[in-house]
């Protein structure tokens, strides 16, 4: 089974830890990042010595240090077209991102080359004085009899189109009220490692190691001690119903 995980960042790093130490055969890593010191306390495998070395090479050589599993390190960015051939190989793809453009390639990618998907997200919001109001989890399961992203509202177009302006025109469309800049999301290493806990679990629900009754979607609430899972709606009308299958017919598009 060959495996690639995009963005390897505190939940992607504990994937493919996890991964390695399950026995997946091969794992392709793909990040374009280096590691800073925010990332260190998160990120499975570095210490402060790795700070600006790419994540991807960190990783790799963790992995080599209590596995045989092989590892290709992709130091890029996945939303590069020419990239996307060299994924398509793969069995399953799980996307860490952290940005909507690169899980909307993603999604096309799972979409018209038949490869399960799937995609994991973290979110924790602070009241501004230390507290935190909201810390949760989502994993969500993209097949060809799954919803897929944009089905479930995950991915937003305008938003896409914002993360790919300039920072010149970010600016002033926010002078003019028509944009607000999105904060940093903090983290930490706890809900990073159980989403990615979650996302491993999806991927043996897929081999049937959970039966048949698996749910396409699970959402974690800590703060309000919640779980949800549930099999979102396929939209008729959604991208993924006319693009399923296509493959190289269709060129993928960040």
């Amino acid at each position: 089974m060959t495996v690639t995980v995009i963005g390897v960042g505190g939940t992607g790093s504990s994937v493919a830890v996890q991964l390695a130490r399950m026995g997946v055969r091969r794992l392709r890593l793909v990040d374009r990042d280096v590691i800073d010191d925010t990332n260190v306390p998160r990120v499975y495998g570095s210490t402060t010595a790795d700070i600006g070395k790419p994540k991807v090479i960190v990783l790799k050589n963790h992995i080599a240090s209590f596995s045989k599993t092989q590892v290709e390190a992709v130091h890029r960015d996945i939303v590069s077209n020419d990239l996307v051939h060299a994924i398509v190989d793969s069995d399953v793809l799980f996307g860490c991102t952290d940005n909507l453009t690169s899980r909307s390639v993603l999604n096309a990618i799972s979409i018209q080359y038949y490869i399960p998907l799937i995609d994991i997200g973290c979110r924790i919001l602070g009241d501004g004085e230390g507290s935190i109001i909201q810390a949760a989890a989502k994993v969500q399961l993209v097949t060809p009899d799954t919803a897929c992203l944009w089905c479930t509202g995950t991915l937003d177009g305008k938003l896409i189109l914002q993360e790919s302006l300039k920072p010149a025109e970010k600016q002033k469309l926010e002078t003019e009220g028509y944009y607000k800049t999105i904060e940093r999301q903090p983290s930490i290493v706890t809900l990073t490692t159980m989403a990615a806990s979650m996302g491993l679990n999806k991927l043996l629900g897929i081999i049937g190691a959970f039966g048949p009754n698996l749910s396409s979607r699970t959402q974690v609430e800590v703060r309000d001690d919640l779980v949800i899972h549930d099999n979102p709606k396929i939209l008729t009308n959604c991208v993924c119903r006319e693009n399923a299958g296509l493959g190289d017919s269709r060129r993928i598009v960040g």
